[in-house]
């Protein structure tokens, strides 16, 4: 192991959740399922047509978790999850996501889908869950728990 490599660090403001039961995600021309959830944004599975580039109509996106209204993404990263072989007409890619601009109202519908879904290894009870959804980020949590002076 090299040690002259700085170790990454965890750099997400909210904690990702697996869930329970498969939740869809589609937009103009993508569907998919999400594999994992938080406050701040989902990663999901979805099927690309070889040739088809990414447009702005990607950038807009229904999430079954929010009611599948259409929702602002900023797209993180989106890789191969197979190898991709020349002659396959469609490819299984991972997308990452960040949610813009979440109403108050959704970013509520938001949490307490995470606290019904969210299957969460050695932590069985609800009120667990509850305790660890928060609409804020690890980062303002420190500060806001910190007393007033």
């Amino acid at each position: 192991m090299n040690r002259n490599v700085p170790v990454e660090k965890d750099r997400r403001l909210f904690k990702r959740y697996s869930l329970k039961e498969p939740c869809l995600v589609t937009g103009d021309n993508l569907v998919g399922l999400i594999r994992d959830i938080s406050c701040g944004g989902c990663s999901f599975q979805h099927v690309k047509k070889k040739g088809t580039d990414d447009d702005a109509a990607s950038r807009m996106l229904c999430f079954e978790p929010l009611g599948m209204a259409r929702i602002q993404v900023e797209v993180v990263e989106d890789v191969p999850s197979v190898d991709e072989q020349k002659t396959a007409y469609a490819t299984m890619y991972l997308r990452r996501v960040k949610f813009v601009g979440l109403s108050l109202l959704q970013m509520r519908s938001l949490q307490e889908f995470i606290r019904r879904k969210a299957a969460l290894p050695g932590e069985e009870n609800t009120e667990e869950v509850a305790k660890n959804v928060t609409p804020l980020p690890k980062r303002m949590r420190l500060h806001a728990s910190a007393p007033a002076c």
